[in-house]
This record gives structure tokens, C-alpha cells and sequence, in this order.
């Protein structure tokens, strides 16, 4: 270990050193080259555009020669030659020959190719060769001093350049012309190869078209002048600009370009460039300099790094060897340190400190053990291993587990599990001490006898000097019984917070019941004789909330003097415990003195240990309404019954003697109209007696007087009662009778009206020549009647609503066959009436069949009895 450590540390101060030296010594070498580098590059460039720029500055100047020398040639040719003469008198043939003579002697200093005069009268005089394209009035800027022919092919370009004089004759101004011919080759002179470009660079001029002017050294990539240049550089340049950069050429080679536009030729370019790998050469070979500079640097620093590093970890490692064999049991003072280079005062120092920790050291462990043992006898201290199998424990932690030591040794912590945490908890807590962090937290353990205790705990992890685990230290504090008031308080609290919970919703519950009905509510409290009325109570009456107090006669002197006395007996049978609740309808008293009437309905909802009544709630409800249609449907059953039923049966006399020919023979005519009136009369009267019966079905006053029927007695009685009816719709009834049968308990005259409705509706909407299926069977104590048809059958839409009163299917059938809608009604109360229940079940065209059950008769009950209708009963 201490071998490892003296090299580890040796080559790490090797590599500090080292990267010292080399990080710097690179920066400042980096920083050089690309210094340099920049420079080389910008030099480079600049001289392209110098020469490029100086280009321009003699080709400028030159022309502007040439322009003074022609302008002067001008003025001394007219006045040498009379060449100012009037535009009335033609030039001589003396003054021709001298501006003939003139121009051949001008040509030749010039070294033109051609000229040609215009004179003041545009007598034109053309000397020399010039080209076919060459005009007098060729288009020139204001700035412009020379103007270049339109190339031709295999011909060398040529240039143009004029010069004017104004002539005054007679108030007039004119003016003559002189204009000279140049070869572009005379301009090649000032585009030969410079020598500052290197032997890759080249300077030459072209036309505002981009076309070469004067030769490039590059000819076989030119096309000798046959196609413009339309790199982007030229582009920047035909545009104006001036300036440098580095582009591809004509040849789509890697350039430096320096470009100068030239407005003295009426738009131009004169270029210069040079390749960028010549040009760049320096800089490149600057590369391979730096990088040398950088291995020799390195080198050395190498060396000088692990020099160094030896001579500073020589004394470290003397101290570490000595520390490595440092004994901290037996006396320090004792062991010899090495001896140190005063050279080194920080080593020498931590060489004092070290003795200094020592003598602490001791002291701490002294200090440690006073509290292991103080710890040992107050807490349950335990080790374990990453896997969490303990390897050592104190006594504390045997004697509360009830576990001896040799139990413990190698055996889970989950020994000692109680169950009562989740997994998640375990989980949560191995992912906090696995990651090297400390967890506390409280546990619920169980003893080996069973019982639970609990214990405050504090895991911490302890790692080697690689950072893994090895083990595990917990210290653990009992604290069973804080932790059991706690729960208790805790469990107290909870009841008491969701008593409080539930009360508050059943108090939300009861408001918003109670806001939403419309009722009015009130709360007495016998003890105190108080009563609190809701505000809906209060405005139910008529009245402001303030306008009535929370006394008892506030409700008491309010009831209807003749309906007290019962409402006062249902209220007291309630406080008496003989009814569970009541309710009562009567009369209250408003505030503007009319009477509302009120359903008001209480309950006892407190009583003491004895029984006695201690607080009584209930609601008003408004029935006002419901008595005003009481009152009118009773004026309607009277009047239906007294003032209507009577002639109806008479008019249904007189029309059935009239049919029957009591009175004689009617004529045809008159008897279809008797049979009509008949036939209405007759379901005017059946509809009167079922809305009599569904009022008595209502209001609870029809009595059945229920007997033993023999059913098959009966069936046969109504087979015979309505085989007229089904004659009429040519169907007819099949029935088998079964002796076996038991005896019912029903109303025979109630039950042969449940079987005239049912047989008819079959008769009604069964096809012809059918017969209606009747049968009989008991079921349990049950004796079920079934009356099948074979007719159109009910659409499923209308099955919610058969037994609905006023309720008739939407079809072409139903409304050919008529009804009231209250038959099927007034059955199906009826039949529950008297114990029993109907339905039925139908497809549309193969038809419904109809069963109603009736309760068979109880041998050991008696035969005669009668029975209210309850109207609720439905």
C-alpha cells in the first residue's frame, strides 16, 4: 500500500509539473503561430490589392496623358489647318490635305491606329485603319475618358478616345471632333507579370462585359477572350466595388483576389491574384515550426517534471512510510521520524502535525470508548453487512429483542420484523443507506416472545477507501411508549376529525335536500320550548325572516282552528314513541289572513336514556296546488257521474231499441246512422265507467270482496260474456280447462272486467279467422293467467308505456279499432289490488301475449273477506 502511494504520488506531481509547463509554453507557442499566421495571411492579401490598386493608378493616369496630349493636338490642328470655318463654306482642298497630313503625324507619335476628324460644318476626315465598328458618336460617360469597340473575333481589342473643341460663329456654338484609335496592346505593357505576385500571379483589365482587354497569362483557360468572366469576385467588381478576397478564378482555382472597378473606360475591372498555395506558403510552413517547438517543449517539460516530482516526494514518501508503520496503541513519542530537508518547511510542518494528531488521537480514542460504553448501556446498538446480516450487537439489543447473542450472529434484521411496514418503506430506506447516505426514521420491531416495540433509528454507512460499503452501524433509541400515546392520540383524533367530516356533509346534504324541494323546515327543542323555522317556512307564509320569532305559539297559533286538534293527536303519538313519524295535512294561517294549505311532516330525532322526546324536526310542504286539483277532479267525477253517466245509458237504451226494431223498420239510410250513434254511445259509456273506476282506484275507495274462485268456472263464464265481442273481428277463444287447477283468492266481478279488457284488446288486434290462446298454470303460490293473440304485435317503442293511462300506440291499427287508453290502466291496478302482477311480451306481426298471477288459496285462511284499494299500492 505505501509502495503504491509513493508512486501514485510521485507520478501525479510528475503530471502537474508537467501540464504546468506544457499548458503554458503551448498557449504562448499557439499564440505566435496564429499571430504570425494572421499576419503572413494579411500580407499576402494586401499585397494582392496594392497591386491591383496601382494597376488602376497608371492606367488612369495614362489615359488622362493621352486626353491632355489629343485635347491639345485639336486646338493647334484647327488653328494650324483653318479647320473654324462657317458652316456655309466647305472645307478647301488645301485645309483638307493639311488635317490629312496632321492626323497620318499624329498617328504616328500616338502610335494610333486611326483617327478621324469631325469638323465645326461634320465635314468627317478618316486617316489609318480602323475598325468597321469605329463611330464618330459613340455613347461616352461624363467621367469617361476611353470607350472600347465591340470585340471581334480573332482581333486584338482596340479603344477609342475623343476630344472637342467649341467654335463661336454668328451666336452660334459648334463644335469639332477629333478621335484616335488605340490597340488594347499598348495597355499590355502595364498588366505584364508582376513579380511581388510570385509565379502564379498575374494582373489584366476587362470590359464592363467581363471580357479580357488585355492577355492573361492563362490563355488555354480564357478562350482567348471568346467568353466573359463571371466569377464572383469580377461580379463585385462590374458592380462597382472595390476590395479583396478569396475566391475560385476563372480556372476554379483557390485565388486572392484584388479588384479595382475602372469608370475612367466607361466600367471595367482591373484584376490581380495570385494562388492562395503559393501565397499562403509561409504561413503554412510556419505549421510545421510550431509543432517541432511544441515536441521540444514537451520533452523538456517531461523531464523536468520528473525531476522534480522525485525530489519533492522523496521526504512525503519517508513521512507516509513512517505513518504506515505508526502503532496507536503503544507510545508515539517514542518512534523515531525521519529526518527532514529544511529546504522543504511545509513538510517538515505537517511532520510537527502529525505528532501534534497523534497525541489527539490518543485522546479521542480514549474519549471513544468512555462513550461506547455509556452508549452501550443506553441505546441498542447493532452491525451489519451491505446485506444487512448482523455481525455484532451490544447487550441492549439482545435483552429488549429477547434473542441471545448466538441467535443474532449471521441471522437478517428481518428477524425482528414486525410486517407493519410496507414495502415501500424498506425500499425507500435501502436506496438512502445503498447510496452512502445516513437514514433515520422509526421502526416497529417484534420480540422473540411476539410483542411489539418500537424504536427511534439511525442507520449510518461505512465505506472503505474506495467508496463501497462494508458495513453498517445502527443506533437505536426505545421509544414504545411515546409512540403508543402518539397512536392513540393520532387515532383519536382521526375519529373525531371524520365524525366532524361526516356531520358537516350530512349538514350540506340535508340544506341542499331541503333548498332544492322547496320545503319549509322546523327544529323544536322540547327542553327549552323553542322552536327555529327556516326561512323558507317563513316566506311560505308570507313573511320577512325577521317578522317571526323562534317561540312555539309562532307555529301553534297559526294552525286552522278545526284541523289543531288532529294535528295536535299526531304530534303526540310521535312524542309518545307510538308512531315512528308523522304526517298530517291542514290548514295554516298567512300573514295577509288567508289560509295555505300545508302537508307538514315530523320526527322525534333525540330522546334521553328514558325514552323521552328531547328534539323534534320536520318539514312544511305547499300542497295548495294539489288540493285546488283535488277539489276540481272531484267537481269532475260528480259531474261525470250524476249529470253525465244517466243519459248516456238512457240515449244508449233508446239507440238500441231503435236498432233492434222495437219501433218498426227504419229506413236504410236512417239505420247505418243508428248503428253509428249506437256503437259511440257505447264507448262513451265505457269511458265514463273507467274513468269512475280509475277515480275510486285513485282515491282508495273501491272495495274488493275477495272469494275462493274456481278458475275454471270462471273462464268458461267469460269465454261466454265476450265470444259475441270476438265474433264481431271473426275470432274465436281456445281454452282447455284443468281440473287440477286451485282455487284463487280475487273479485269475481273485478276479474271477469281484468278478463273482458285483456280478451277484447286480443279479439281487437288479432287477424281474422285466428282464435285467441287461453291458459292457466300455477306457479309456486302463484296462479298464472296467459291470454295470447296472433295479430300485429306492439312496436317496442310503446312497451314502456302500455299500462300508462291515456297511452295508445301511434298505428294504423290502434286507431282503427278506438279506446280510451284506460283499460290496460285500471287492470294492472286491479290485479295488484288483489295480490298479483301482470306484464306481457310482444313481437311485431306474430303478436302479444298478456298474463296476470292471482295468490292461491291459503287452505288454513278464511273464504270471505273484503279489501281496501290502496291507490299507493301501484
Amino acid at each position: 500500500m505505501v509502495i503504491k502511494t509513493k508512486a501514485l504520488l510521485r507520478w501525479r506531481l510528475a503530471l502537474i509539473i508537467f501540464l504546468c509547463l506544457l499548458v503554458p509554453g503551448s498557449v504562448i507557442v499557439g499564440l505566435a503561430y496564429f499571430t504570425v499566421h494572421h499576419l503572413t495571411r494579411s500580407h499576402a492579401i494586401e499585397v494582392v490589392g496594392t497591386s491591383a490598386q496601382h494597376r488602376y493608378e497608371h492606367l488612369s493616369s495614362l489615359l488622362q496623358q493621352n486626353q491632355q496630349r489629343l485635347d491639345t493636338e485639336l486646338a493647334q490642328l484647327q488653328q494650324r489647318c483653318a479647320a473654324s470655318q462657317t458652316n456655309s463654306q466647305a472645307i478647301s482642298k488645301t485645309n483638307r490635305a493639311c488635317i490629312e497630313a496632321s492626323l497620318a503625324s499624329l498617328i504616328q507619335r500616338e502610335r494610333a491606329e486611326g483617327a478621324i476628324f469631325v469638323g465645326a460644318d461634320k465635314t468627317t476626315i478618316q486617316v489609318g485603319e480602323l475598325r468597321p465598328s469605329a463611330q464618330v458618336d459613340v455613347p461616352f460617360l461624363p467621367d469617361q475618358l476611353a470607350y472600347f469597340l465591340p470585340r471581334e473575333q480573332g482581333r486584338v481589342p482596340s479603344f477609342l478616345m475623343r476630344a472637342k473643341v467649341q467654335n463661336q460663329d454668328q451666336n452660334q456654338q459648334r463644335q469639332s471632333t477629333l478621335m484616335l484609335s488605340y490597340s488594347a496592346s499598348s495597355l499590355q505593357f502595364i498588366f505584364v507579370q508582376p513579380r511581388e505576385l510570385g509565379n502564379s500571379g498575374e494582373t489584366f483589365l476587362t470590359n464592363a462585359k467581363g471580357f479580357f482587354i488585355t492577355s492573361a497569362r492563362y490563355k488555354s483557360f480564357q478562350g482567348h477572350g471568346t467568353e466573359p468572366i463571371s466569377t464572383n469576385p469580377m461580379q463585385r467588381c462590374l458592380s462597382e466595388e472595390n476590395g479583396e478576397t478569396l475566391d475560385l478564378d476563372y480556372r476554379d482555382v483557390p485565388i486572392i483576389h484584388g479588384f479595382r472597378y475602372v469608370k475612367e473606360i466607361g466600367g471595367g475591372c482591373i484584376m490581380a491574384h495570385v494562388n492562395q498555395a503559393e501565397a499562403f506558403m509561409p504561413a503554412q510552413a510556419l505549421s510545421g515550426i510550431a509543432f517541432l517547438i511544441l515536441i521540444l517543449l514537451s520533452a523538456l517539460g517531461a523531464i523536468f517534471a520528473v525531476a522534480l516530482s522525485n525530489k519533492i516526494a522523496k521526504p512525503i514518501e519517508d513521512i507516509t512510510r513512517n505513518i504506515a508503520g505508526f502503532n496507536l496503541d503503544a507510545d508515539h513519542t517514542r518512534q523515531a521520524m525521519p529526518v527532514i530537508d529544511p529546504t522543504y518547511r511545509e513538510i517538515e510542518q505537517l511532520a510537527d502535525t502529525f505528532n501534534h494528531l497523534a497525541n489527539k488521537l490518543g485522546e479521542a480514542v480514549r474519549d471513544k470508548d468512555a462513550l461506547l460504553n455509556a452508549l452501550n448501556l443506553h441505546a441498542i446498538v447493532s452491525v451489519s453487512d451491505p446485506d444487512g446480516n448482523i455481525l455484532d450487537m451490544n447487550e441492549a439489543f439482545c435483552r429488549r429483542s429477547g434473542y441471545s447473542r448466538d441467535e443474532l450472529i449471521g441471522k437478517n434484521h428481518r428477524i425482528v420484523s414486525s410486517g407493519m411496514q410496507d414495502r415501500h418503506f424498506w425500499e425507500e430506506m435501502w436506496n438512502t443507506i445503498s447510496n452512502g447516505q445516513a437514514w433515520r426514521g422509526e421502526l416497529c420491531n417484534r420480540s422473540k416472545d411476539g410483542s411489539i416495540y418500537w424504536v427511534d433509528t439511525f442507520i449510518a454507512p461505512m465505506t472503505n477507501a474506495q467508496g463501497q460499503i462494508e458495513k453498517y452501524i445502527s443506533i437505536r433509541v426505545d421509544i414504545t411508549v411515546s409512540k403508543n400515546n402518539a397512536l392513540a392520540m393520532q387515532a383519536s383524533n382521526r375519529i373525531t376529525s371524520i365524525a366532524l367530516e361526516e356531520m358537516r356533509v350530512a349538514e350540506e346534504r340535508l340544506a341542499f335536500a331541503f333548498d332544492g324541494s322547496g320545503d319549509g323546515v322546523w327544529d323544536w327543542d322540547l327542553q327549552t320550548n323553542k322552536v327555529i323555522l327556516s326561512k323558507r317556512w317563513k316566506s311560505m307564509l308570507g313573511y320577512e325572516e325577521h317578522e317571526i320569532g323562534n317561540e312555539l305559539t309562532e307555529w301553534s297559533s297559526r294552525v286552522h282552528p278545526d284541523d289543531f286538534p288532529q294535528v295536535l293527536a299526531d304530534v303526540q303519538a310521535n312524542l309518545d314513541g307510538t308512531t315512528e313519524s308523522f304526517f298530517n295535512e291542514h290548514r295554516f294561517r298567512c300573514k295577509d289572513g288567508s289560509y295555505l294549505w300545508v302537508l307538514d311532516r315530523g320526527k322525534v330525532v333525540v330522546r334521553d336514556a328514558n325514552g323521552k322526546a328531547l328534539r323534534m324536526i320536520g318539514t312544511h310542504t305547499d300542497i295548495s296546488q294539489h288540493k285546488e286539483l283535488e277539489r276540481i277532479k272531484a267537481e269532475l267525477i260528480s259531474t261525470v257521474s250524476h249529470e253525465l253517466r244517466t243519459p248516456v245509458t238512457s240515449i244508449r237504451g233508446a239507440l238500441g231499441l231503435l236498432e233492434a226494431g222495437v219501433l218498426g223498420e227504419l229506413p236504410a239510410k236512417a239505420m247505418d246512422f243508428v248503428k253509428v250513434a249506437h256503437r259511440n254511445s257505447q264507448r262513451l259509456l265505457v269511458l265514463v265507467n273507467d274513468i269512475l273506476d280509475m277515480d275510486k282506484l285513485l282515491s282508495g275507495k273501491m272495495t274488493l270482496h275477495l272469494d275462493d274462485i274456481n278458475v275454471n268456472a270462471m273462464m268458461q263464464d267469460a269465454i261466454t260474456v265476450n265470444s259475441p265481442y270476438a265474433a264481431n273481428y271473426q275470432v274465436q277463444y281456445a281454452y282447455s280447462p284443468d281440473p287440477s287447477l286451485p282455487l284463487v283468492r280475487a273479485d269475481y266481478q273485478r276479474l271477469m272486467q281484468v278478463m273482458a279488457n285483456l280478451m277484447s284488446n286480443a279479439a281487437k288486434f288479432s287477424a281474422p279467422e285466428k282464435s285467441v290462446d287461453i291458459r292457466v298454470q300455477a306457479c309456486g303460490k302463484q296462479l298464472r293467467v296467459e291470454i295470447q293473440d296472433y295479430g300485429c304485435g306492439m312496436p317496442v317503442a310503446f312497451h314502456s308505456r302500455v299500462f300508462e293511462a291515456f297511452s295508445q300506440a301511434d298505428s294504423a291499427s290502434t286507431r282503427k279499432q278506438g279506446g280510451t287508453g284506460l283499460g290496460l290502466n285500471i287492470t294492472k291496478k286491479i290485479v295488484e289490488a288483489m295480490g298479483g302482477e301482470i306484464g306481457f311480451t310482444s313481437e311485431v306481426d306474430v303478436g302479444t301475449q298478456f298474463w296476470f298471477t292471482l295468490p292461491i288459496v291459503d287452505e288454513e285462511a278464511g273464504t270471505n273477506t273484503s279489501a281496501q284499494v290502496n291507490p299507493n299500492q301501484s
